[in-house]
């Protein structure tokens, strides 16, 4: 968040100074005039690093609030998918020193946070991430993933045209799992698979 604040010139790394969070309104979302006021206010608190400090922080004041917002930004931003569950985000608080009402911070700030309700899951998605792709770097392993999971497929589509073939079919015997004669079988596999090749 500061890094990105610093590139655009919006932050010099000063203590106590406001940082915007970049808003990202969903289509159809409609705020009452007194939370979009609010949420102007919001936006000039002071910016409290994540990594700094908080215990002199009333919990219950707007500045902690924003530090919580901005920490669980910074932890989005650190994930390879920009979202994680938000059950095992609650399990963090303990750890971190959040506090109890985390998810009142996604419910309250839907400009930043989406939640996704897919496969009877809740899952806490930074809408940054998707809305502005030049604003948060792609992790590094992100690239090495989306190949895997496509490798994963081909993979999938080969062995069933293989089955398809009928590759497998020219061996018939039966394995018998409980049986200890595994050399005979091994030799047997050894002879099938010759003859496949030939």
């Amino acid at each position: 968040m500061e890094k990105n604040a610093m590139k655009r010139g919006l932050y010099s790394g000063g203590a106590m100074e406001a940082i915007e969070f970049p808003f990202f309104p969903s289509n159809g979302l409609r705020l009452r005039r007194k939370i979009e006021n609010w949420l102007h206010e919001f936006q000039k608190l002071p910016y409290i690093s994540p990594y700094d400090d908080f215990s002199n922080l009333d919990p219950d004041s707007d500045i902690a609030e924003k530090r919580l917002v901005g920490f669980l930004h910074e932890l989005l931003a650190l994930f390879v998918e920009h979202s994680a569950e938000r059950r095992k985000l609650f399990c963090l608080k303990k750890h971190f020193g959040l506090p109890q009402k985390v998810h009142k911070a996604f419910e309250r700030h839907p400009h930043m946070f989406h939640l996704s309700f897919r496969n009877k899951t809740c899952s806490v998605i930074l809408k940054e991430a998707y809305c502005d792709e030049s604003a948060i770097e792609n992790h590094p392993i992100l690239r090495v993933r989306k190949k895997y999971i496509k490798l994963m497929k081909e993979s999938k589509v080969i062995l069933r045209n293989k089955r398809v073939n009928g590759r497998f079919s020219n061996c018939s015997e039966k394995l018998d799992l409980d049986s200890n004669d595994l050399d005979e079988r091994e030799l047997h596999m050894a002879d099938c698979s010759s003859e496949q090749a030939a």
